[in-house]
């Protein structure tokens, strides 16, 4: 399936179950931490506190998501409008008209709400990595659910 839609800013996103993943991992390591600190036994190879970007590995535009989510359930002969698509646009415009600022408005367009996730597969996930790693997979796993309204 290809999925061309106009570019835009590129987000990461995290399916909901990588996320919890991360944040387990997180506090089972933190609580290991405390429990060495308290024994005299902690390594100084992880400090007690960390911050963790818990991310997928392929960022991406929103327009380029919901085309493939569209593309996802026209599969299954659901139709979805470009109503989606264009309430989007229309809230960003919106908001961009609502500014103050001409500079960050032009700041804003040209930012990323990117981030590296490299910590995160290495520290928390290291032995089993993500297992949604992209948007695609993640919606893949949502769409093909038992639990989702169109699959009943």
């Amino acid at each position: 399936m290809s999925s061309k839609a106009t570019t835009g800013n590129k987000t990461n996103r995290i399916h909901i179950v990588d996320l919890a993943r991360g944040v387990l991992a997180g506090m089972f390591q933190q609580k290991c931490n405390e429990n060495e600190k308290r024994n005299g036994s902690m390594s100084n190879s992880l400090a007690t506190n960390r911050i963790y970007n818990l991310a997928d590995n392929l960022p991406e535009a929103r327009p380029t998501v919901l085309s493939f989510a569209r593309e996802l359930l026209s599969s299954i002969e659901i139709s979805v409008t470009d109503d989606v698509t264009t309430t989007a646009t229309a809230i960003t415009t919106t908001k961009t008209n609502s500014r103050s600022s001409v500079s960050r408005q032009n700041r804003r367009e040209k930012e990323s709400k990117v981030v590296c996730n490299k910590r995160m597969r290495q520290e928390l996930l290291s032995d089993s990595g993500l297992l949604f790693p992209t948007y695609r997979e993640g919606l893949n796993e949502i769409f093909n659910a038992q639990t989702t309204p169109w699959r009943r």
